[in-house]
């Protein structure tokens, strides 16, 4: 056993050296080694009286970003709020056991689940597209709808966390981000209902993503195309987003 224990960390210690599977039964060893510059997580475990060590494949930082954010709510409900993930590799991407970091009540966290396919999305929400305190497209389906989703007007820190504690993308920090130096997201925008307002505008990712923690690689969704009907039930109700989509261009959102 304290064999497999050295070999474990050594392991750990050369990301470029995985050990792909150990399998001891009856006093058979079997050891298939490899090189790879990917980064694992060694796991031993114990099934049917066998001892089991797998490769656990990580994620890298930036594999997934945090690509919109629809904090403001929308003209329907104040709680009609989203947050878009965005997976940036060639590989479908399972988030069983992924954490959203501040997305919860009081800066709780909220567990993901489901896979969000490769180059696609992956549409948390509070409510249902068919509910009627949700103003988006019946044809736009939620991957996973949370009624903890609840996002600060006042700003809030997300940060995506795979499994193992690696973290994978972030907001940033809401400290001063507003014009009068006041805590704030990075962008978008809230609207006032029943008052003259500019919409209710998500934050959006710029096309190439960047550090999620720096300000600049965000811009508010003001384009016209983000009241279309491809995203909103009605292109009326003052609602700027694009979910479940690529988002609107940096330059259109000045």
């Amino acid at each position: 056993m304290r064999f497999f224990i050295e070999l474990i960390s050594k392991i750990n210690r050369n990301k470029k050296v995985v050990l792909n599977l150990v399998f001891v039964s009856f006093g058979l060893v079997f050891l298939l080694m490899g090189e790879t510059n990917a980064f694992y997580k060694s796991e031993a475990r114990i099934y049917e009286n066998k001892f089991i060590l797998a490769q656990i494949e990580l994620p890298e930082k930036g594999d997934v970003v945090i690509n919109e954010i629809m904090w403001p709510g929308s003209s329907r409900h104040e709680l009609d709020e989203w947050v878009e993930l965005r997976n940036m590799t060639n590989k479908e991407i399972d988030l069983t056991g992924w954490k959203l970091y501040g997305a919860g009540p009081n800066g709780h966290d909220i567990e993901l689940e489901g896979v969000i396919p490769a180059n696609g999305y992956f549409l948390l929400m509070h409510y249902k597209t068919d509910d009627s305190k949700s103003a988006v497209s019946n044809s736009i389906k939620a991957d996973q709808v949370d009624k903890l989703l609840h996002l600060k007007d006042q700003g809030e820190k997300l940060r995506l966390v795979a499994p193992y504690g690696v973290l994978v993308d972030e907001t940033p920090d809401i400290a001063k981000n507003n014009r009068n130096g006041g805590k704030a997201w990075a962008a978008g925008i809230a609207g006032s209902n029943g008052k003259k307002s500019g919409g209710w505008r998500s934050m959006e990712r710029n096309e190439e993503p960047g550090d999620g923690a720096d300000k600049s690689n965000w811009h508010t969704c003001n384009d016209d195309v983000c009241k279309s009907t491809d995203y909103w039930d009605s292109p009326n109700d003052n609602n700027y987003g694009t979910p479940k989509n690529a988002n609107s261009e940096e330059e259109d959102a000045e």
